[in-house]
């Protein structure tokens, strides 16, 4: 939970270019042709950060899954990603958290999803952020930190960038534990290790749902006054 990336020192152009492409398929595509040589890129109009609106209603039509980070807004000059949160919904809805060097030299942060791009929602709906600016680069605990503090603003369950999905989306008999912490995960280009430490977090999560159902259970079973029987 020490490790403490650089987040400006990449100099491989295909890793920089992962970082940049704001699609989750089109990242995949990508991290798939960095881990295979043999695989190929996507097309070179499709390794922009940002589709044109006809090449997105194009991906659209196939599937609207393949919309997933595609209306993420744009990142600003010197800005890289330091992880992203990505639901199993319809549309594989992103969340990505952003770091930039400021004209102080020190670090700003910011949250965006694919809602900022509406000024109207953006506004009425901002992420809160348990803070906005370090001195370096986070370590893993500061960042976990950092998601698991982050909140957003006029949603019934609003703490954890991963956690409010999961908490929101979690009904036993409809979606089970497994399921609802199944459908936010995180990952990052510069944290290999924190989809595992979510993936952990979600487990303790699922344990703790199924103990409460547990006790719940027996508890509507036992009569009045604790005992049973005579």
């Amino acid at each position: 939970m020490s490790f403490r990336p650089s987040y400006w020192s990449e100099t491989d152009p295909t890793k920089l270019l992962l970082n940049s492409v704001q699609g989750q398929v089109r990242r995949a595509m990508v991290a798939k042709a960095l881990e295979n040589p043999d695989e190929e890129l996507p097309p070179g109009d499709y390794l922009a950060p940002r589709l044109t609106a006809e090449q997105r209603q194009g991906m659209a039509n196939l599937h609207p899954s393949l919309m997933g980070g595609e209306y993420l807004p744009d990142m600003e000059d010197g800005e890289v990603e330091i992880a992203r949160v990505v639901l199993d919904s319809v549309m594989c809805d992103v969340t990505s958290v952003r770091a930039r060097r400021l004209p102080s030299g020190r670090i700003g942060y910011r949250v965006v999803d694919e809602y900022q791009d509406d000024p109207e929602s953006a506004a009425e709906f901002p992420f809160v952020l348990p803070f906005e600016e370090s001195d370096q680069p986070l370590t893993l605990a500061e960042l976990v930190e950092f998601m698991s503090s982050t909140r957003k603003s006029g949603e019934e369950y609003q703490r954890g960038l991963l956690e409010r999905h999961w908490e929101s989306h979690y009904h036993p008999g409809w979606m089970e534990a497994e399921e609802a912490v199944a459908f936010a995960v995180a990952e990052s280009d510069f944290y290999p290790q924190l989809g595992d430490y979510y993936e952990r977090l979600g487990a303790r999560k699922c344990r703790e749902w199924i103990r409460e159902e547990r006790d719940n259970y027996e508890g509507k079973r036992r009569p009045a006054g604790g005992h049973f029987g005579m």
